[in-house]
């Protein structure tokens, strides 16, 4: 965890166990069974306000990241 000095907000990772949301992790992991591994946002009602106004907990799962070299355009013209 860090925090932005620009901002002042707190960014990064936590340990979901530490968390003051692990109860609403729980919530939304048993509405996945089965879930491939990679990397989940937890979204839903007591997350940032539910943005995406789902109505109940659930982990989205983040597209993978590309890098530099795999999203850099080059011209042969």
């Amino acid at each position: 965890m860090q925090t932005d000095p620009e901002t002042g907000k707190t960014v990064g990772w936590e340990p979901v166990g530490q968390s003051a949301f692990a109860k609403f992790f729980e919530e939304a992991r048993e509405r996945l069974p089965g879930a491939a591994p990679g990397t989940y946002e937890l979204c839903g009602p007591e997350v940032n306000g539910d943005p995406e106004q789902l109505g109940e907990h659930r982990l989205v799962p983040m597209p993978p990241r590309r890098s530099s070299a795999t999203s850099r355009v080059t011209s042969t013209a």
